[in-house]
């Protein structure tokens, strides 16, 4: 078990730069998300036209960003946790 403030610190690097893919991978897929979010909301915008099919395109995208926001911050926030524990 790791005694010193700068063991956990160097541990919690190597974990964040071990789950790196994983950071890529919900960053994108918050990318992605957005972009969708933004273009159906163009689309409403000019074609003025809202029907139930648009309005649950837009649920998809949301949910996208919800979910890998979510994973992202909790992965760091565990990271955080783990620096915390030090302290106690």
């Amino acid at each position: 078990m790791p005694t010193t403030l700068r063991e956990r610190l160097d541990i919690a690097k190597e974990l964040v730069g071990m789950f790196q893919a994983e950071r890529i991978t919900f960053y994108l897929i918050s990318l992605v998300s957005v972009i969708a979010l933004l273009t159906v909301a163009i689309y409403c915008f000019i074609s003025k036209n809202l029907t139930s099919d648009v309005f649950v395109a837009l649920f998809a995208p949301a949910g996208g960003i919800t979910i890998a926001c979510g994973k992202l911050l909790k992965m760091f926030n565990d990271c955080l946790k783990f620096l915390q524990d030090y302290n106690n």
